[in-house]
């Protein structure tokens, strides 16, 4: 097969729709996923005035490459 008749196989297909389409459909999952984040850290975290209302905190211990425990 030489090279002419392989990218002529590929003149009639709609490669903005083929490369873009996927891409795009990509951001907006992306943008979906970021805006329903923000809206868990809203609710969750923040009250009406912006104040937090629920923290967490936790102590952890951590293994180091050389063995010792960092806390």
């Amino acid at each position: 097969m030489d090279t002419l008749s392989a990218a002529n196989q590929f003149s009639g297909l709609p490669m903005t729709s083929l490369i873009g389409a996927p891409l795009l459909a990509a951001c907006d999952a992306q943008l979906q996923l970021a805006n329903a984040t923000a809206n868990f850290v809203r609710t969750v975290e923040l009250d009406e005035s912006g104040k937090p209302i629920r923290a967490v905190d936790f102590k952890y211990e951590q293994v180091k490459e050389d063995g010792t425990i960092q806390k």
